[in-house]
């Protein structure tokens, strides 16, 4: 089936590590912002927005790195943006994330 195997599903499966590498550290928000920071994968950056959003922490990761300027705004930026592509959160949801930065 498509999207199981390659370039794609390879990003999907290392922001999926990633997320369970960093996602539950004290200094998550930061750590998941620097993935982000790091990789210009759509895939990657969109499945990294859908574990956040599963968990119900996408506003708590917007409003965490979004008080803290504008070193993530372009990459969390680019990551809803990639997540709405793939229909994994609305626009709205990404509007409202995005509300924290700027």
């Amino acid at each position: 089936p498509p999207g199981v195997f390659g370039e794609a599903a390879e990003q999907r499966e290392r922001a999926v590590a990633d997320y369970e590498r960093d996602g539950f550290s004290t200094s998550w928000e930061m750590s998941l912002g620097n993935t982000l920071l790091n990789h210009d994968d759509p895939a990657y950056r969109a499945e990294m927005i859908r574990l956040i959003h599963e968990d119900g922490r996408l506003e708590m990761f917007a409003q965490f790195l979004g008080g803290d300027g504008d070193q993530w705004s372009g990459a969390v930026e680019a990551a809803l943006g990639d997540a709405v592509d793939a229909g994994i959160v609305s626009q709205d949801d990404a509007d409202a994330a995005m509300a924290y930065f700027g």
